[in-house]
């Protein structure tokens, strides 16, 4: 969490992931959020560099994240702090349960 006198103004989730097709262990942020009015201040930077230093606590080799195409101003932010857009990799899922079977 982040916070600026005592108001918690932005937060990073993440979780620890293992992939045994390259053999690494990895981070996944599933989430990281910025008040509207404390952008710009530096708090987004401050949680990724905080992110990435647990990552290399944990010994992981990279973080991973997922960022909706739509979302400019998100795309713009982690270009800046020095994201790679993996062109090699398709995000896909399985819908399980009630949903699924109204599918089939």
């Amino acid at each position: 969490m982040a916070e600026i006198s005592d108001e918690v103004v932005g937060y990073a989730s993440y979780s620890r992931r293992y992939d045994p097709h390259v053999r690494e262990r990895t981070l996944w942020l599933s989430d990281l959020a910025v008040a509207d009015r404390h952008r710009g201040l530096g708090v987004g930077r401050a949680l990724i560099e905080a992110v990435a230093a647990r990552a290399a606590e944990l010994e992981a080799a990279a973080v991973s994240f997922e960022v909706w195409k739509e979302n400019a101003s998100a795309l713009r932010f982690y270009d800046r702090v020095g994201a790679e857009h993996l062109g090699d990799r398709l995000l896909m899922r399985f819908t399980v349960g009630p949903r699924a079977q109204s599918k089939a």
